[in-house]
């Protein structure tokens, strides 16, 4: 992005990476602990998150702050994963550890790892 992030831009590059992970404002309040009111806030009348919610945030859907800012890098569904794949890697970032753990140990079971 050429120019500053306004936080309807923040607003907009979250929901992406929400509906990348089939998550909602609910499930980041959840695992950081933020103020329930604090994305509705920015949603209802644009104002700019503070450094701390971009980080909380970040760490709420498992991107780097990089990440989270890089909105070039966009790719298109069957670019790099098949639909399906992208639904596994959306199960997975949902899981809990101990879940997550669990899941790997299935797949590898299942290929023969």
């Amino acid at each position: 992005m050429d120019t500053l992030m306004t936080g309807k831009d923040f607003i907009a590059r979250l929901d992406e990476l929400l509906n990348e992970r089939c998550m909602s404002d609910s499930d980041i309040h959840k695992k950081v602990k933020l103020s329930s009111g604090t994305i509705s806030k920015m949603r209802s009348n644009g104002s700019d998150p503070t450094f701390r919610t971009i980080q909380l945030v970040c760490i709420a859907l498992g991107v780097s702050l990089s990440e989270f800012f890089d909105t070039n890098k966009k790719p298109q569904n069957g670019d790099y994963f098949s639909e399906y794949e992208l639904e596994l890697v959306a199960l997975s970032r949902k899981a809990n550890p101990e879940q997550k753990g669990r899941l790997q140990a299935y797949a590898e079971g299942l290929v023969g790892n």
